[in-house]
């Protein structure tokens, strides 16, 4: 597990019997898709929960909002497999701390391994399915109205910020969640959550403005630190975006742009820019830069005095060997009779 997490372990453990309370009661009954399902109220703008599932067929769940903080203490055995069936009226942001969670959404089981996160939006109703096994995980929930303004206000790739906006008001219209898993083991997603978990159980002054912050800044991590998913959408819109962000980069800095330089921006592993450009372009990195570059050149020798050897330094060739052979290739001339050409057409 963890570090950053084991004390809030110890403080679940350390506080049971005097947080002990009962059940949360539900707002109301409503039947969806002929299942019923309790709807949990929180009128709060943030709320925080952590789960503790022991090996020993217990589970103390942690709670707290404005009014009430309390430690629901629960059994189960064989028999039982499933908490209660729900929904909440706020956004529930999940992050898996220590095992492997499982959700049962809209009756469909789904697996979130340790360091996964799911948004899951109010009209998605879902069951905790239990085992008998150490299990650790921390929700917030968030009103609506502070999700959607920290969410479209600070997540910075415009294209990734449509897809993820369309996804989650899609949610609301299919009942459905997204599923983050992490790209590489330094993920930082982590690390906001248990700041942003502190800051919820503490309460102290401007904590709120905090909180704020703390999500814009999960949402960022989010987007460039892990890969998500959406239940009932085809992965490759997600892919298709990516791309998109990938060949505006290396339009953008042509001159310069490398793979590892892709790896920092993007956060995916070396192969993959590879396969997504050749999926959705028909070509790898290098050609694809490569074709970037000629156009660059073209426009220079169309629209400039800058001779051939500035143009090939210009647009990232270190010498005017490479550039003429790659050049002429495309348009069987040299570049300098290329211009000639266009200037007499």
């Amino acid at each position: 597990m963890e570090n950053r997490f084991e004390k809030w372990k110890n403080f679940i453990l350390n506080n049971e019997e005097r947080l002990s309370g009962g059940e949360a009661t539900g707002m109301a009954d409503v039947v969806i898709d002929n299942v019923h399902v309790t709807v949990y109220s929180a009128p709060f703008l943030y709320n925080a929960g952590m789960w503790l599932q022991s090996s020993d067929w217990r589970i103390r769940l942690y709670q707290k909002h404005d009014f009430s903080e309390r430690i629901i203490r629960r059994t189960f055995n064989e028999k039982t497999t499933d908490g209660p069936v729900h929904q909440h009226d706020s956004i529930e942001i999940g992050y898996v701390v220590e095992g492997t969670a499982k959700q049962r959404m809209m009756g469909k089981e789904h697996l979130f391994q340790a360091g996964d996160f799911w948004i899951i939006d109010r009209n998605c109703y879902h069951s905790d399915v239990y085992e008998n096994k150490d299990l650790f995980m921390v929700t917030i929930g968030v009103a609506t109205e502070i999700f959607d303004s920290a969410f479209l206000q600070n997540i910075g790739e415009p294209n990734l910020q449509k897809f993820l906006s369309l996804a989650l008001k899609e949610q609301k219209q299919n009942y459905q969640f997204l599923h983050f898993r992490p790209k590489h083991q330094n993920a930082g997603g982590g690390v906001v959550m248990e700041r942003f978990l502190s800051e919820l159980v503490h309460r102290e002054v401007g904590y709120k403005d905090i909180a704020k912050g703390l999500l814009a800044r999960l949402f960022s991590s989010l987007v460039m630190e892990y890969e998500f998913t959406m239940n009932g959408m085809e992965r490759d819109k997600v892919n298709e975006l990516v791309c998109a962000e990938i060949e505006q980069y290396i339009k953008d800095h042509y001159q310069t742009v490398t793979i590892a330089e892709l790896k920092e921006q993007f956060h995916y592993h070396g192969d993959y820019y590879n396969r997504i450009l050749k999926r959705y372009t028909g070509k790898s990195f290098v050609e694809y830069l490569t074709d970037v570059r000629v156009d660059k050149s073209v426009h220079f020798l169309r629209e400039t005095d800058l001779s051939v050897e500035e143009i090939s330094a210009e647009i990232g060739y270190t010498g005017q060997t490479g550039f003429y052979k790659i050049f002429k290739n495309r348009y069987g001339m040299t570049p300098g009779k290329f211009r000639v050409f266009y200037a007499s057409a």
